[in-house]
């Protein structure tokens, strides 16, 4: 949270023109570009590009699919570039941390350039996790379903952040997977020191988890017996949401629609 906080901050202070090119570029130059090889190609770590071809081919982030509002009105081109520069190092920041960790825990350092099957699946896994964690959620890729590259922005439009919505739903499975196949095999294959190491990852993934819903919960216990409406009916639009007066504030990040989506389909009732 204060690595978040922290890199938000300076986000914001660093929102000129140059600043993510230059953030991207030196990225790209890091360990002369093995540590991008590693990161974005092998692992798969989403990075925002905001170029217009970027938004063609899906490489842009959901809230700044379209660039014509930035023609417009310059502070939404400034919002982007501080939105794009703080989720693009956080996400960077993370996934090199964890990969040091492991690379300290076995006491070596994973070559790009010959990485194993464990090692390649571990990667793959926390660059999966990393991009759910943030938002970014899987689509059908265009082997699958032709031209969904394409109607990505058309889905946006229609569907309020589809990336967002399948990340919720793909969080819990990136980190099973995580725990349950690609460190498991990487500490299998590896000696003492990555069997350490895939029980401290282990540990930290399930509290990452547990700390964000126990929070929540927490928030909203607090709110209950603070004498504010909370929702608890999760056949109602305002389940696990803060109501004061006519608002409502959501602190579940996409998370309540699916469980009220669920108990609606359970109940076979709406709750207006």
């Amino acid at each position: 949270a204060k690595e978040a906080f922290e890199l938000s901050v300076k986000a914001i202070m660093f929102s000129g023109k140059d600043v993510l090119p230059r953030l991207t570029l030196a990225q790209r130059q890091v360990n002369n570009g093995d540590t991008w090889k590693l990161l974005v190609e092998e692992g798969g770590l989403f990075l925002h590009d905001p170029s217009s071809a970027a938004r063609i081919a899906g490489g842009r982030e959901e809230a700044f699919m379209s660039s014509l509002a930035g023609r417009f009105f310059p502070w939404v081109r400034a919002s982007e570039r501080a939105y794009g520069t703080f989720l693009n190092k956080f996400r960077w920041d993370v996934m090199e941390r964890m990969i040091r960790e492991y690379e300290h825990a076995v006491g070596k350092k994973i070559d790009v350039n010959v990485i194993s099957d464990a090692e390649r699946e571990m990667v793959k896994g926390l660059g999966k996790y990393i991009n759910a964690m943030t938002g970014r959620g899987p689509l059908p890729s265009a082997r699958d379903v032709p031209g969904i590259d394409s109607i990505a922005s058309l889905m946006n439009a229609l569907m309020f952040s589809p990336r967002l919505f399948t990340s919720r739903i793909m969080v819990p499975k990136y980190a099973g997977e995580i725990v349950g196949r690609g460190a498991y095999r990487a500490a299998v294959e590896g000696d003492d020191a990555a069997r350490a190491y895939y029980k401290t990852l282990s540990k930290t993934t399930a509290t990452q988890l547990g700390t964000w819903f126990g929070a929540g919960i927490g928030i909203l216990g607090l709110a209950k017996a603070g004498g504010l409406e909370v929702g608890t009916d999760w056949r109602s639009s305002d389940f696990g949401k803060i109501k004061i007066g006519t608002t409502r504030y959501d602190i579940w990040s996409g998370y309540s629609q699916i469980v009220r989506a669920i108990g609606q389909t359970v109940s076979g009732e709406i709750k207006s």
